[in-house]
């Protein structure tokens, strides 16, 4: 070997290429094995079908997702699952689970599409036990998600709207002058301007009383038409301040205890009513046949023959009612004792004003 190819041999040696050191061939290789993992990451991430392992990354539950109505009979929910990161989505099922007081009312299992979307719906009857917050829950694999909600259908205090009032039956104004007084019981979850209107399920009766009308609480000094209060039944009977029981000095209520006109003497009139969950409602005065209705508005008439009792008066009602949204379906709910647990207290409310006229002929 002469010394022109030892030369050739060191320069072949030395010409070997490299970058940051590593040899082409190997570097050529790591940067193929990083490109392959990250293309296997963005796949995996944007695909719940394509991975190295099966799993599930993470659950999501959008609960009221269509919006939760007063009047809805069902909770719905959906479940929304990602795959792990370099996995693919199991597809197994999940488990939810519905809690209220720290007790599960219902459980169950879902599927999921491949997209990693399932949907849960539960009849109310099936979950509710008292208005309050119910706590969601739904499971897959590792994962998990929780969500809260709040659920009203038992009422605590009912407002009897009333109608008709403050004027004669054939009074011009009205197209109708044989039309009756009627009484709209609409529901709240809690007594005061903090109530919530619900629609509940329940059963009861509402009692008509009549008391003669005074000069109640002795004050003469109302005729002049400046001053706040109007109490003079004769020379202002019509006028506003007459029917505004937000203002002491108008409202009856403070000179009129329920000791000296509930009872016999003062009873007018009781009627019973019903409530169902499909919306209808009944009613009846007592002794007398049962009447249909439907819808939200639950009005009902009253008899004016029966409230005319040929002097100048005045009228309120009380009602009663008792809340059973629950009660046809304690045995669908879980760990729940119906006997503790239900609202089966009596409950009570007025009419709206609570002391209205009704005059006529």
């Amino acid at each position: 070997m002469t010394a022109a190819d030892d030369w050739d041999d060191d320069w072949d040696d030395d010409s070997v290429e490299t970058i940051l050191g590593i040899h082409m061939r190997t570097f050529k290789l790591s940067v193929a094995a990083v490109v392959a993992v990250m293309l296997l990451l963005v796949a995996s991430l944007v695909s719940t079908g394509f991975g190295l392992y099966s799993g599930v990354g993470s659950v999501t539950i959008a609960a009221n997702y269509e919006g939760f109505e007063p009047l809805d009979e069902e909770l719905k929910f959906k479940v929304y699952l990602t795959s792990p990161t370099l996995g693919r989505l199991s597809q197994d099922a999940g488990t939810y689970a519905v809690s209220y007081d720290g007790e599960v009312r219902a459980h169950g299992s879902f599927s999921y599409s491949n997209a990693g979307i399932g949907t849960v719906t539960i009849p109310l009857t099936n979950i509710f036990v008292a208005n309050g917050e119910y706590i969601i829950t739904a499971s897959a694999g590792d994962a998990s998600d929780s969500v809260s909600m709040d659920i009203s259908r038992n009422a605590d205090y009912a407002i009897g709207v009333i109608n008709f009032h403050g004027s004669t039956y054939d009074d011009d104004a009205y197209a109708d002058a044989d039309a009756p007084p009627q009484v709209t019981p609409s529901f709240t979850d809690q007594a005061g301007p903090g109530g919530e209107i619900v629609f509940p399920v329940v059963s009861g009766y509402f009692d008509i009383y009549f008391f003669e009308n005074q000069d109640y609480n002795g004050n003469d000094n109302c005729n002049d038409k400046n001053d706040p209060c109007d109490d003079n039944y004769e020379d202002n009977l019509w006028r506003a301040c007459y029917w505004d029981s937000a203002n002491p000095a108008c409202s009856p209520t403070g000179g009129r205890p329920s000791s000296e006109w509930k009872d016999e003497e003062h009873h007018v009139q009781r009627v019973f009513f019903n409530i169902s969950q499909d919306d209808s409602y009944s009613w009846n005065p007592k002794d007398e046949s049962v009447q249909y209705g439907s819808g939200i508005g639950y009005t009902i008439p009253l008899d004016k023959e029966a409230l005319r009792q040929g002097m100048q008066v005045d009228f309120t009602i009380v009602i009663h009612f008792t809340n059973s949204f629950a009660e046809a379906n304690c045995g669908n709910i879980e760990n729940t004792d119906c006997d503790r647990e239900f609202d089966r207290e009596e409950k009570v409310g007025r009419s709206s004003p609570e002391w209205f006229a009704l005059e006529g002929k």
